[in-house]
């Protein structure tokens, strides 16, 4: 007989509904970049308006560190007595209304703050979430979660490219990205009418939370590794034009398309399961000392072919779906608290909206060197191993 934590893996939930918006948003979002900063920043240089649109887009990431903060201001508030899903559409509006005669500062003003509180959604959802008044809390290392989300990067991703055979890309430019967030309003309100009157589910934030961790004092190094697979899923979201704008040493691999991240979580799906049964202490080490083994040996090797473009795609697909089991295995290894992942997360979440930026900006401006990505992976993977086990030893 299958176990109940067994099956909460498996079973679909209302709650399930967020880590599937997150992705969505952030593959929406992305994409549509080059548009939004021929409408926003129309008289700025195409390439420091990416780095500037890119930093706005990411507030979703920066603002979530304050979660638990904001989850006392909403203690005896009428935002507890609300469903969830009618808060989400009224923060994708703002933006909409925006004109192209609005003042640059305005607009640039309207559209952060919906992103501030739109990441902020998202995290007291995690965190937060009541369902006919019982508490819920998204597992970040349940394998749902991030296929899930997965599956709303795909839905973004054929959303966007959808919107972009039909129309022009001056019709785009001039506002015509509008139309997403208009589907992302139409989605929201869509799973409001039915959790709130077809399934007749209560959803709404909870407030009184019990903050299990001091995320300050006992923050992990070994959790940054979860940096890998997050930063493909970005490279993945802004190959529409990212190779656009970059060296041209630089536009086979930022054409980083559907294949690879499809890669990366139906790896990660089959080695989860596989990796349980070997033994979640032997896979950790296994996939570290791979990790930093390979990546080593391949820095040493010249990368000027366009065989070692595509092995490196893929040696980064591999990667990323060893990072989240990994990132799984280690955390119940040490049976981290659900909270306490969430928080970190939102660390890691915030390091990436202030790093991508000027990553951007170095792929704009100059060549990647391959050799530094196998040897970035090597890094990451030695200080994980060294940490997780030391932590686990000490």
């Amino acid at each position: 007989m299958i176990s109940k934590k067994k099956q909460d893996i498996f079973q679909i939930n209302i709650n399930d509904s967020f880590p599937f918006l997150d992705g969505l948003d952030l593959s929406v979002n992305m994409s549509i970049i080059i548009y939004l900063c021929s409408f926003f920043l129309p008289d700025v240089d195409t390439r420091m308006a990416i780095v500037i649109m890119s930093s706005i887009i990411f507030l979703s990431f920066t603002s979530r560190v304050l979660d638990l903060k904001i989850s006392k201001l909403i203690q005896n508030s009428k935002l507890e007595k609300i469903n969830i899903f009618i808060i989400l559409p009224f923060l994708y509006l703002p933006p909409t209304l925006i004109s192209l005669n609005s003042s640059t500062l305005l607009s640039i003003t309207i559209l952060s703050t919906s992103r501030i509180l739109i990441g902020l959604f998202f995290s007291l959802c995690y965190r937060n979430l009541k369902v006919n008044n019982l508490n819920q809390f998204t597992n970040l290392y349940h394998t749902k979660y991030w296929v899930i989300y997965f599956l709303g990067l795909i839905v973004g991703f054929f959303l966007f490219s959808l919107i972009n055979e039909v129309y022009s890309n001056d019709f785009l430019n001039s506002g015509g990205w509008k139309i997403l967030y208009i589907t992302l309003i139409s989605i929201s309100i869509s799973l409001y009418v039915i959790s709130n009157f077809l399934l007749k589910i209560s959803t709404k934030f909870d407030s009184h939370i019990i903050i299990e961790n001091k995320i300050k004092n006992n923050f992990s190094i070994n959790f940054l590794i979860i940096l890998i697979p997050i930063f493909t899923y970005l490279l993945f979201s802004s190959s529409h034009w990212l190779p656009k704008f970059s060296n041209p040493e630089n536009l086979h691999f930022l054409s980083y398309d559907f294949l690879y991240p499809f890669l990366t979580i139906m790896l990660f799906i089959f080695l989860t399961p596989l990796a349980n049964l070997v033994g979640r202490k032997k896979s950790i080490t296994f996939f570290c000392l791979s990790i930093i083994i390979i990546s080593a040996v391949v820095s040493f090797i010249s990368h000027s072919s366009s065989y070692s473009i595509d092995f490196l795609k893929f040696f980064i697909a591999l990667v990323s779906s060893f990072t989240i089991c990994c990132f799984i295995l280690q955390s119940q290894y040490k049976k981290k608290s659900s909270s306490k992942l969430l928080s970190e997360l939102n660390l890691v979440l915030f390091i990436l909206s202030i790093t991508v930026p000027f990553i951007f900006y170095y792929f704009i401006y100059h060549s990647i060197n391959y050799s530094g990505i196998y040897i970035f992976f090597a890094l990451v993977y030695l200080i994980n191993y060294f940490t997780f086990f030391s932590q686990r030893n000490g």
